[in-house]
């Protein structure tokens, strides 16, 4: 039995945020299915934009977290659905910058509209204390699982 001092599971943190995600996941997943967007592919897009044009594979793999073999599936995948290009690197030939077409920036600016739409979705109803309140609680949370997955033992 919990003791007074544990928290019941529907009333824990990671629970509720755990509902909220994954329901924001459903709903960004359904609204960028409107675009023909996965949200992987919004991902890699956003990356790409976020590098100003200036970013490599490796640097994107980097940024996402993700293998370079994932990468670079990811990239022919955007590629050949005429999101993405590569460049040739003027300073290194051996390396190729990743440049976001005219129809990926479209895609990405779609996506971006969605986004907030979701925002706008989350948010209604609450007040802007409510939500500075939230925000700064879930900014500590963050922080103290920073710190927890820093300091626990590797396996």
């Amino acid at each position: 039995m919990p003791s007074d001092s544990t928290p019941l599971v529907g009333n824990s943190l990671v629970t509720q945020t755990t509902v909220v995600s994954d329901l924001i996941a459903s709903f960004l997943g359904q609204r960028l299915g409107k675009h023909s967007l996965s949200p992987a592919l919004f991902d890699l897009l956003s990356t790409v934009y976020t590098l100003k044009d200036r970013g490599s594979q490796v640097e994107v793999a980097e940024r996402l977290g993700i293998s370079a073999a994932s990468t670079s599936e990811a990239v022919r995948l955007a590629s050949n659905k005429g999101l993405l290009e590569q460049a040739a690197d003027g300073r290194d030939k051996r390396r190729k910058r990743l440049l976001l077409t005219p129809k990926g920036k479209q895609k990405l600016q779609s996506a971006l509209e969605e986004l907030q739409a979701a925002d706008q979705a989350l948010l209604e109803g609450l007040r802007a204390e409510e939500v500075e309140a939230a925000i700064s609680v879930l900014r500590k949370a963050e922080q103290n699982l920073v710190r927890a997955v820093r300091s626990a033992p590797s396996e």
